[in-house]
């Protein structure tokens, strides 16, 4: 697809968004898969919650490394050879059901609205047990992220073995929903508690054995969801602070162009699909965010197929600075890629203080941060490089910074609006309200 081609496509996608908030063409977009191509590390609570000053890689500045459940893998197995694929799964039968367009946050939006959802058969929480989540969700979300159940240790745990029982579940109810959904990832060698299986994390081979079985995985799992995943975050967390290529497993497998091959083999399973780079603390290392802005424009130089720019975002209500965010929004979308806001979320424990409940005066600094962050995103980023803004998580008590302790999401644990969800909803209606 060529340069021209992806940036028509950019412009028919966010059309399409527009309509689907709208409620014109909502079980389209999800069902069908309309849209055209337009352009997490998981840590324990107490690793989430080290000193944000410290700088160091995965700890701090701007982003603590994040998702939210460890998975503790005790044994070690080495392979020497890829077996031969085969998957096993449980497949379900979608069905496309009519529903009202969402009432709450998403209708105020032209743009996708996210959120990131407990899912799995297995996990403590499923939001296919909570009918209160789902309609929670239904009401104020047009876009859903899997925590977890979409990491290689869920969807790929041992060679020769896949495994979608809980991800074609979730992709099901969000289509019948019509509600569409972002990948959440397919490459990612974690800083800590590592959600890739210890068999991919051991594997011995050449690189071109290392090729094989990456490929086959990529299109294997993306190739499933043809149409029916939006977008991917194709590689997550693979660059240093300096901006260079950190040292993983991949990159010591197949070497440095694992990341630019694995864009390839999602763009071969799914052309149409929206393909972003995701990571962690571009808005207060701008050496981080030079590395990948330089990598992705080698990758449109040489026609490597890649749309977005994923920006995590796991915040404190006063760090970083707003300048900072607007610079990093800035730079990054003179890219000319979609940038999305892929994980966004507000503590109000900084480290100086440690609050146990969530009084009135913070709920308004954590207020006022989820403003200013949507605003400097309206603000930097043009209407058509708009990928969207997805909240990590759903009620505070669901959150893996809760037992920090922090409140850092838009519902308590109750389900109700905190003052947080208010001056994200004015951002959105201070910026659509006048179409």
């Amino acid at each position: 697809m060529s340069g021209l081609d992806r940036e028509l496509g950019r412009r028919g996608t966010l059309l399409v968004m527009a309509a689907f908030v709208a409620g014109i063409a909502i079980g389209a977009v999800a069902t069908a898969g309309l849209l055209d191509r337009s352009s997490d590390a998981t840590v324990s609570a107490a690793s989430a919650d080290q000193d944000l000053s410290q700088g160091q890689s995965g700890t701090g500045v701007e982003d603590a490394v994040t998702d939210e459940t460890a998975t503790d893998v005790s044994a070690l197995e080495t392979t020497t050879l890829p077996a031969p694929e085969t998957t096993t799964t449980t497949t379900t039968t979608s069905t496309t059901t009519t529903v009202p367009p969402p009432a709450g946050l998403a209708s105020r939006a032209e743009i996708p609205i996210g959120a990131a959802v407990p899912g799995g058969i297995g996990f403590g929480a499923n939001i296919l047990d909570r009918p209160d989540m789902q309609a929670l969700v239904r009401e104020n979300f047009s876009e859903i992220t899997a925590e977890n159940i979409m990491k290689p240790l869920y969807t790929h745990p041992e060679q020769g073995v896949f495994d979608f029982s809980s991800t074609d579940q979730l992709v099901d109810w969000a289509q019948s929903q019509g509600i569409a959904v972002h990948g959440h990832t397919l490459l990612w060698d974690a800083f800590f508690n590592s959600q890739t299986p210890l068999w991919m994390q051991n594997f011995q081979g050449s690189p071109d054995q290392w090729r094989e079985w990456t490929d086959a995985y990529v299109e294997e799992v993306v190739g499933r969801y043809q149409g029916r995943i939006r977008s991917w975050d194709v590689v997550n967390e693979a660059l240093n602070d300096d901006g260079s290529i950190r040292d993983t497993f991949w990159q010591r497998g197949i070497g440095d162009s694992y990341i630019e091959e694995a864009f390839l083999a999602a763009d071969r399973a799914d052309p149409d699909a929206l393909l972003y780079y995701n990571d962690f603390r571009f808005t207060v290392i701008p050496d981080k965010l030079d590395g990948a802005i330089a990598m992705v424009e080698d990758f449109k130089a040489r026609d490597i197929p890649i749309d977005g720019l994923g920006f995590q975002m796991h915040i404190l209500a006063d760090f970083p600075d707003p300048d900072e965010i607007f610079e990093a929004f800035s730079k990054a979308a003179d890219t000319g890629l979609l940038i999305k806001l892929t994980e966004l979320d507000v503590r109000v424990n900084n480290g100086e203080q440690l609050l146990t409940a969530l009084d009135d005066a913070a709920a308004q600094r954590q207020a006022e941060r989820y403003r200013t962050v949507v605003e400097l995103y309206f603000e930097a980023v043009p209407p058509e490089q708009r990928g969207g803004i997805t909240i990590w998580g759903i009620s505070d008590p669901e959150s893996y910074l809760a037992t920090g302790p922090d409140w850092p999401l838009l519902f308590d644990g109750g389900l109700q609006e905190k003052p947080a969800y208010d001056a994200f909803e004015a951002a959105l209606v201070a910026e659509f309200a006048n179409g």
